[in-house]
């Protein structure tokens, strides 16, 4: 569910939209229209809010000439693309086995399942880098 992107003007929802493809697509640059820091800082909370599966997205840096139109969003990576991609086949095969016995139900129950799947068996603890690690029980 998108329930931030409701939240946001028809133009930043523009933004939302440009800044998901490039993040989904391990984009190295992302054109958007020029925002000021504020708005941009809300468009990318909202994102990373309604997107957790983004987790790879650590932040980013914008460059941008005086009077243009638009800037250019850098995307900062948490890991290389290959190493992105295997965490992303790994999170769908999962969910893809917890959603199956699902079958029928709405995407708003799938998500609920999912949801208290990861309050059930998913605990947090912190390396000595200060990266937050995740350990999954298995159920």
């Amino acid at each position: 569910m998108r329930y931030y992107y409701g939240q946001l003007s028809r133009p930043l929802q523009g933004v939302y939209d440009a800044l998901l493809g490039g993040f989904r697509a391990l984009a190295p640059g992302i054109r958007i229209p020029m925002l000021d820091e504020k708005q941009l800082a809300d468009v990318y909370l909202r994102l990373k809010l309604d997107e957790p599966l983004l987790f790879y997205v650590t932040g980013y840096r914008c460059r941008w000439m005086t009077g243009a139109a638009h800037m250019e969003l850098l995307p900062e990576y948490l890991f290389d693309k290959a190493k992105i991609r295997t965490h992303q086949q790994a999170v769908s095969a999962r969910l893809a086995r917890l959603t199956k016995p699902l079958e029928g139900k709405t995407e708003a129950e799938k998500e609920l399942a999912v949801h208290d799947f990861i309050l059930e068996n998913v605990r947090y603890a912190t390396s000595s880098k200060s990266r937050i690690l995740m350990k999954f029980s298995a159920p």
